[in-house]
């Protein structure tokens, strides 16, 4: 399912839909989270073909590096020797999927667009809060929080570049450059 898929959904704002529109295809981006639980802050190197095929470059700080692999209906997450595969419907899960049912707060200024909402995680609900600048139509950071504050998340993206998706990335043994999308040969 594409994000232009939501299009239909009036609870869904425009300027919402075409951000991540135009994050989701065909760009790469560096992706830090902090401010919860975590105790070493992670760095991600996104690369995304669209909403449903990307791949996720993670560095701990520490030897360890994750590589995640999704495509539509199957995850694959190697994390040193090991091999994790997961099956699912609907390709990744992004916060623009809780929206569908969910009410939406938005907060504007000239500059960015803030959108918060509810929804849940299992059995716990939790609110997420995007962060958007609507002038460069780019995805700033996202927030997920449980509403008895047990639980944050931050995911701040910087750095986006954009450009054709290269199919190698989505090989494992394949290494791209961190700096820039690699290009086909």
């Amino acid at each position: 399912m594409s994000v232009s898929s939501y299009s239909n959904n009036n609870n869904i704002p425009e300027t919402l839909l075409k951000t991540y529109a135009k994050c989701f295809t065909n760009s790469s981006c560096d992706v830090y989270s902090g401010g919860g639980n975590e105790k070493t802050p992670l760095i991600y190197h996104k690369y995304y073909k669209d909403y449903e095929t990307f791949r996720v470059d993670c560095f701990t700080g520490t030897t360890d590096e994750v590589i995640d692999i999704t495509r539509p209906g199957e995850r694959v997450i190697y994390h040193a020797s090991t091999k994790m595969i997961e099956k699912y419907g609907s390709g990744a899960i992004l916060a623009i999927k809780h929206i569908k049912d969910n009410k939406l707060q938005e907060t504007n200024s000239d500059e960015i667009a803030i959108y918060k909402f509810e929804y849940f995680a299992g059995k716990i609900k939790r609110t997420c809060e995007i962060k958007i600048n609507k002038e460069k139509t780019l995805l700033i950071s996202e927030t997920f929080y449980d509403m008895d504050g047990g639980f944050k998340s931050t995911y701040t993206y910087k750095n986006w570049k954009f450009e054709k998706f290269n199919e190698k990335l989505l090989d494992y043994n394949f290494s791209p450059s961190k700096k820039s999308m690699p290009t086909d040969d």
